[in-house]
């Protein structure tokens, strides 16, 4: 039961941020600057780090997202 809510929660929260960060990408577009868009680029910008761990629990990943 736990995990369906979970994931119905994180599903609603990209569902959410997809429009947001699309439109901040055509901004950036529109100012004539290049939006990184591969995978590379994505890891050698970001600040966020990736939880290496083999198996994270539910209340790890909702405390990560907290967290970041």
């Amino acid at each position: 039961r736990q995990f369906h809510d979970f994931h119905a929660f994180f599903k609603e929260q990209y569902e959410q941020l997809f429009p947001i960060i699309d439109d901040v990408a055509e901004r950036i577009r529109s100012l004539g600057i290049k939006s990184i868009s591969t995978l590379h680029d994505f890891l050698k910008h970001a600040t966020l780090k990736e939880d290496t761990k083999y198996e994270l629990t539910d209340l790890t990943m909702i405390k990560n997202l907290l967290h970041d």
